[in-house]
């Protein structure tokens, strides 16, 4: 190894290398909700949607609140989106 490449390995494995990957991570996260969603539904095996999410849930009318502000997508159903509970 180089002394440059030695130095960034060194500098990603600090804490604050560390801190300054994660922040990068959550930053991209947060400007790419999309990509992370579809992601999630790639890596844990869950289908593609085969329409766009409603703005309530299809089950009760519930629009979603909380902190994830979003329907679940049930692959189970009749009634793919429904209410977080």
């Amino acid at each position: 190894m180089s002394g440059n490449a030695a130095a960034k390995k060194k500098y990603r494995e600090s804490a604050h290398g560390r801190k300054k990957q994660l922040e990068g991570v959550l930053r991209w996260q947060a400007a790419n909700p999309d990509k992370v969603l579809k992601s999630h539904r790639k890596t844990n095996g869950y289908p593609e949607p085969t329409r766009p999410m409603p703005s309530s849930c299809e089950s009760c009318g519930q629009i979603p609140t909380g902190r994830k502000k979003r329907l679940d997508l049930d692959h189970d159903h009749d009634v793919p989106w429904m209410a977080l509970r």
